[in-house]
């Protein structure tokens, strides 16, 4: 159980480490992490078409295989190209998905304004700010593109500030339980017996 808790603590420092660089990254590049991000990921893509293509050739004949790895190919290329209008477009898709749940978190908060007044008020502000927040994704999706990447910078940070808190209340819980363990060996060891059976 011990040897489990330490793997667990090396990966939650692990995670913190990466957490916090690729939160500062993203603050303070935004620009250079898209572009970076979206090469790797349209890189990958050209790697697993080009994959497909020869066991395509080499090996399988699979005209399905060598159809799907092509268009891999294509999108990862595209991905490489346009990283920007296909960022771009993904924010105006979030920002439609937040438009409609706007609109009806808007109608549920009426519901339950008539049932509790303060959660009813707190959910109609919460699904204006929603709808608000996605017409200006939709609509300024490429001036939006910076402030996004940044925010998921300073939510990585949020989550390694967790993360860091969880560690620290996961060694002591480790020391309290590892402590007390002690104490009950000590004083099994400090009992002493005479080996006969009390009735």
């Amino acid at each position: 159980m011990v040897k489990l808790i330490d793997k667990v603590k090396k990966i939650s420092i692990v995670t913190i480490i990466l957490a916090v660089l690729g939160g500062i990254a993203l603050i303070a590049q935004p620009e250079a992490c898209q572009k970076y991000l979206s090469l790797f990921i349209g890189i990958a893509f050209v790697a697993v078409g080009l994959t497909g293509i020869a066991v395509s050739l080499l090996g399988n004949k699979s005209y399905l295989l060598m159809t799907l790895s092509v268009l891999i190919l294509i999108g990862g290329v595209i991905i490489c190209v346009m990283y920007k209008p296909i960022t771009s477009l993904i924010i105006m898709v979030i920002g439609i998905f937040m438009i409609v749940s706007g609109v009806t978190d808007f109608f549920t908060s009426l519901k339950v304004l008539g049932g509790n007044r303060f959660f009813g008020i707190l959910s109609m502000l919460l699904s204006v700010l929603t709808a608000v927040f996605g017409f200006i994704a939709v609509f300024h999706s490429y001036s939006v593109q910076a402030s996004l990447i940044q925010f998921l910078g300073v939510a990585l940070l949020v989550y390694a500030v967790l993360d860091i808190i969880a560690f620290i209340e996961v060694k002591t819980l480790v020391r309290k339980v590892k402590k007390a363990v002690d104490e009950a060996e000590n004083a099994d060891q400090e009992i002493e017996t005479t080996g006969e059976i009390i009735e």
